[in-house]
This record gives structure tokens, sequence and C-alpha cells, in this order.
């Protein structure tokens, strides 16, 4: 980590976006997060209980709070200060709760659209290699988004917006439909962003769409974090990357990507991140922290992320303003995400700990 490179990311912290607003859509998902035993040990305190018959299994962390890929991210953005519209579906307790989480972010305005949010279980596995979470989700409303819920005066919104973020595809069936909308609305020089979640069960669907809406314009950047770019990967017979695997790997991966798709394709992963753009790779590694979360951190990485964009800043420091950003959230057992001052002051403390790939 270079002094120029956190030069690049102090400057960052110092430039206006007064005049830059994203906006972010669509899903909203009220998560209860458990935090879980390793799996073997898990299994057998399940068989247990299985042939006792029933029973409880106590002294098991958990925390219920506001989520879905849009609304985390427009959270963190609104913890960054960055002008954000945030569209999504609500009804009743869970417009209450959304709106509440958001109260003190003036920086965010809602656009919330008559419907039921999705449900998500994620368990929190701890493992060898840090925390893997499993989601289980009920989708509610979130599969069926489509053009007609937006109407003239959220489509206004989109005309003018610096970024339009488009995020979990993967839970909504109509998310072409919706993306294509939004991202033919956009102003010429804005930021079309992608990020589609686990698309394991729509690959084939998935590749087509990015592959034409790429070749097109229409989408300018794409998100993904390693087990999505090995889908995509396999998809566009590219080498994908190893279990076992490197930054080295990370960055070969985004670039030999970023030479099938006419696009920006960032990768994130817990060891570091790369971002490409026809064959050109950057990348940065991620500090070694104690991390207790993963729910939410790649919506955090992407914040930060788009905060670069916006503030102009080189590849390098983008990619490691992201990084320190969803280290930071992942190492926080409130699982908060940070404050621009936050991440300042955590960068500096990361001076010279970080590695770059051979």
């Amino acid at each position: 980590m270079s002094l120029s490179t956190i030069d690049e990311v102090r400057r960052a912290f110092h430039t206006s976006l007064d005049a830059s607003r994203v906006v972010v859509m669509p899903d909203y998902f009220i998560d209860r997060i458990v935090y879980v035993p390793p799996l073997p040990k898990l299994t057998a305190m399940l068989k247990e209980k299985i042939k006792a018959g029933g029973g409880s299994i106590r002294n098991i962390r958990q925390v219920e709070v506001k989520g879905g890929n849009a609304v985390n991210l427009a959270y963190a953005l609104g913890k960054l200060s960055v002008k954000t519209d945030l569209i999504t579906l609500a009804r009743g307790e869970s417009k209450l709760l959304l709106e509440e989480s958001f109260r003190h972010l003036r920086s965010v305005t809602l656009k919330i659209i008559e419907g039921n949010p999705g449900y998500t279980t994620a368990l929190e596995f701890t493992e060898k290699n840090g925390h893997v979470n499993v989601m289980l989700s009920d989708i509610g409303h979130m599969d069926s988004i489509g053009p007609e819920k937006l109407d003239a005066k959220t489509v206004e919104t989109v005309l003018s917006a610096s970024v339009i973020a488009v995020v979990n595809w993967a839970s909504n069936r109509r998310g072409t439909e919706l993306a294509e909308l939004v991202f033919k609305k956009a102003k010429k020089n804005a930021v079309r962003f992608i990020d589609p979640a686990d698309f394991s069960n729509r690959k084939e669907e998935f590749t087509r769409f990015i592959k034409k809406a790429s070749d097109k314009g229409l989408v300018t950047h794409l998100s993904i974090n390693e087990n999505e770019s090995r889908l995509l990967s396999r998809e566009l017979s590219v080498n994908k990357i190893p279990s076992d695997y490197s930054l080295k790997d990370v960055s070969v991966t985004c670039k030999k990507l970023s030479e099938e798709l006419p696009i920006t394709v960032d990768l994130h992963t817990p060891i570091g991140s790369a971002s490409a753009l026809a064959g050109e790779v950057h990348y940065a590694s991620s500090p070694q922290i104690n991390q207790v979360t993963a729910t939410g951190a790649g919506d955090v990485w992407d914040a930060a992320d788009l905060y670069g964009y916006l503030a102009g800043i080189r590849p390098d420091a983008r990619l490691l303003l992201a990084n320190m950003a969803a280290s930071l959230y992942a190492s926080n057992p409130s699982a908060e995400a940070p404050t621009k001052t936050e991440v300042s002051d955590f960068l500096e403390t990361q001076k010279g700990k970080t590695e770059q790939p051979d």
C-alpha cells in the first residue's frame, strides 16, 4: 500500500459529492442473523434434538435487522454521506422498520412502493477460513418487481442520477426488465451498476443478460464476489478462481472476465479485490481482521466502491477504500456500516500492513 495510494483515498474523503446522487433498487428483506457453530457441531446438535423428539438449542446468538442488498447498499452510502434515493417495496410494520432505520440518515430519501418485503434467515458459520453465511430466504414480492412499479416521479429521479445501482437481480425474476428500463433512462455519463447476488439458479439467463446489456452499453459496471465470479467464469469459459485462491488468482480472473465483457468488472473477496476494464486490471489486498460477521459486507464494499467512482480516484485507491470499509464492517460486532471518519481512521492504522500480489 503505497503512500500515493493512501493520499488518493484521503483526497476522496475531501472531495465534495454534493452534485452527485445515487439511485438504488429494488430489494428489501428483514434479516435474522443466526450465529451458529461449525457445521459438524451444529449437525450433531440437531441430530441429538431430533432423536429426542425435539427441543431447544440454547445460547445461539441472533439479531434481527433491516436487510436486502438495496437497503444495505443505500444505508452504507448514507453513512458515507452520499445523497441516495432508495426505491423498494414495503408495507405495514416492515415499512415502519425501514423508515425508522433511515430516520437519522438525512442524505437518503426513501421511495417506498406498496408490497411485501422478503424475509431472510442468515446462518453464519465459523469455519477455518473465517465466517461463511448461508441464507434461507422468503422472497415476498421481491421476485416480481417490474417496470410498472415505477411511476413517472420515480423515473424522473433516475433521469438525473449520477449512479443507478440495480442489485439482487437474482431474486427478481423480472430483474432484466427492470434493469433495462432504468438503464435506458439514465443520462449518458451515468454509472449503470449491477450486483446480481447469487445467480446460481439462473446462471444461463444472467450471462445472456449481462452480455447483451454490456454489448449495448446499457450496463457499465458489474460487481461480483468470488462465488458469483465462478458461475460467470464457467458460463463464459474463463478460468475460474480456485477454492484455495490467492489475490493473484482474483486479479487474473477479473482481467479475463473484462476481456469477455466490454464493461468494468469489480471482483471483491475477503482477501482482496480487483477491478478491470478491457483487460487492464488493478488490485488491492484486504487487511487482516477478526471477522465477526459476513452478511452485508459485500453491500458495504459496493457502497465504498461507488464512493470512489463518484470521487474520481484511481482504481487502486478505490479498491483500497472499498476493502477498508468492508473489513471495518465485518470486524464490527454491531454489524454497522462505517462513516467516512471511521474508514479514514482505520486506514491510518493499516498503513504498511497490506500486500500486493506478485
